[in-house]
């Protein structure tokens, strides 16, 4: 009885080093695209992020004022 690891799945042509890096920010933004889609429709969390991020961009406007001289 052998046990094949990755149950079968081809794994002889895996890319090592940089392919795999690109490879899994492939998926990440395959997943981001995707979440921001199902966002698009829904538009729930678009209306809750849109006052908190302009309240963030106010603050470090406030927070990093070059004319401090700090």
């Amino acid at each position: 009885m052998s046990r094949r690891v990755g149950h079968g799945a081809d794994t002889t042509n895996r890319r090592v080093g940089h392919g795999a890096v690109s490879e899994a920010a492939r998926g990440a933004l395959l997943v981001a695209a995707k979440d921001l889609r199902l966002e698009r429709r829904t538009k729930v969390a678009t209306a809750q992020m849109l006052p908190f991020a302009l309240l963030v961009l106010l603050l470090f406007a406030f927070a990093l004022d070059p004319d401090r001289g700090c």
